[in-house]
């Protein structure tokens, strides 16, 4: 933990976290904790942690970095069989998570704080690479054991550089709604508290009331999102005047924002508002950047850190990376833990991309988002920007089949003429597109859309 947190931080009297609840926790308070729990479980020892915007959760995931336990982290609302699969897979020596969360008499309750408790679910401690931090659900894994490792040096480099870049220092209040187990998420709360500022928590959902009240009444200062939340909180006219200045940075990544949406907030934020890339497979953001109201490149994701090269495959137009922020690799077994880095710092991102003269990154979609209608190789990354752009009060995502555009939105009138029409100018026939309406379009917690529930 003394590479993820700087040591005159370690035992500060800084608060550390914070929630809506009144509960506040130092840097020394919780360094005296970490001991406390290290008395309870083994060091290098995996632990699952289901995570939730609690107090006592974020607390454990603290102190188990502080004592050099591997945390899997994993979303609250994980399927059971899917808890299972990752159980019988890496045989974690214990799980963190609710009370009664998991009915089994063959555990045993180590830890108790509150509501939650610290389970021994295995005897015997895996084996596992010295280098290995964490592991991570790969975002498109559904339902699959598949994990990224995540090494200590990819979570101290992706840190420093993303704290140099927005300047993050102590004194600074941050908040967030994203998934603790989504590397955006855990990686906000990280670049916090390496710099000893303070991490603001609440439960509320970002539309509620208290949620807006908490965030005024702690004069927050710093923010992350995805673009979709950036798309709510505006409708709701979130961000006053006294929200703005006490504003140091809001940042959007995990998807690519519609250019409209970025035009309005760069309008209300200026260069406070952050665009910014990254991945699971290279720790979290990479690539970002902000503007004054007279320096906009609409589409853009940013440009690369100091820590990252990044340049594109001429062969297929591939985004690759390279740097020590990206992951060790994937683990599909518990033997895979022992396996140190086969990434060699390398990564190909999946992204279809291209760099303009000055460095700016401009995502195209995903490589396999393509299908063919009458031999024509239509791009339905692009199709959805195009119709996103036209029609920017509809909600929608296209998936594929063969020969056929399947679009599924979620608006308040029927929109299939105004769809088609837009589609036309693209020379899509009417014939080879098929529409659903829909309440509304399924999302990870992460906010992203879930293509394969669609499908």
């Amino acid at each position: 933990m003394h590479l993820i947190v700087k040591n005159e931080i370690l035992q500060s009297n800084n608060i550390a976290i914070k929630d809506d609840l009144g509960n506040t926790i130092t840097y020394e308070e919780l360094f005296y904790e970490a001991q406390e729990l290290r008395k309870n479980i083994r060091e290098r020892s995996l632990i699952i942690i289901i995570c939730d915007h609690s107090f006592e959760t974020v607390k454990i995931f603290y102190k188990c970095l502080t004592i050099n336990c591997v945390p899997i982290l994993l979303g609250a609302d994980i399927e059971s069989e899917f808890l299972e699969k990752i159980i019988t897979t890496y045989q974690p020596e214990y799980i963190w998570c609710k009370k009664n969360y998991i009915a089994s008499s063959s555990y045993s309750d180590i830890f108790t704080e509150n509501t939650y408790n610290i389970l021994k679910i295995n005897k015997n401690k895996s084996e596992i690479h010295k280098d290995l931090a964490l592991l991570l659900s790969t975002s498109g894994s559904t339902g699959s054991a598949k994990m990224v490792k995540i090494s200590y040096e990819n979570l101290y480099d992706n840190i420093h550089y993303v704290c140099l870049h927005c300047d993050i220092e102590k004194g600074q209040k941050g908040i967030t709604a994203l998934p603790f187990n989504y590397t955006y998420g855990f990686c906000f709360c990280l670049w916090h508290w390496y710099c000893g500022a303070t991490l603001l928590l609440t439960k509320s959902s970002i539309v509620s009331n208290s949620f807006n009240e908490f965030f005024s009444k702690e004069q927050a200062n710093n923010f992350a999102a995805i673009p979709y939340t950036f798309q709510m909180l505006n409708r709701l006219k979130f961000w006053d005047k006294r929200k703005l200045s006490n504003l140091h940075f809001a940042m959007s990544a995990g998807a690519q924002m519609s250019d409209a949406l970025q035009k309005e907030m760069i309008s209300l934020m200026g260069n406070k508002f952050w665009l910014a890339y990254g991945q699971t497979e290279v720790t979290c953001v990479v690539a970002g950047t902000n503007f004054n109201n007279d320096d906009i490149k609409l589409g853009t994701v940013g440009k690369p850190f100091q820590n990252v090269k990044i340049w594109i495959d001429e062969n297929n137009g591939e985004m690759m990376i390279e740097g020590k922020t990206v992951s060790m690799g994937y683990a599909l077994s518990k033997e895979d833990l022992l396996i140190g880095d086969v990434n060699n710092r390398l990564v190909r991102t999946g992204d279809r991309a291209i760099i303009d003269r000055e460095g700016y990154i401009y995502l195209k979609g995903r490589l396999n988002r393509y299908i063919k209608i009458l031999g024509n190789r239509i791009d339905l990354d692009e199709i959805e920007k195009f119709l996103s752009r036209q029609i920017p009060d509809c909600e929608l995502a296209c998936v594929g089949a063969e020969d056929e555009i399947v679009i599924f939105y979620s608006a308040e009138e029927d929109m299939e003429s105004k769809i088609t029409l837009e589609l036309h100018k693209l020379h899509v026939p009417h014939k080879y597109i098929k529409f659903y309406c829909i309440d509304e379009l399924p999302r990870n917690e992460a906010g992203k859309i879930l293509y394969s529930k669609l499908v």
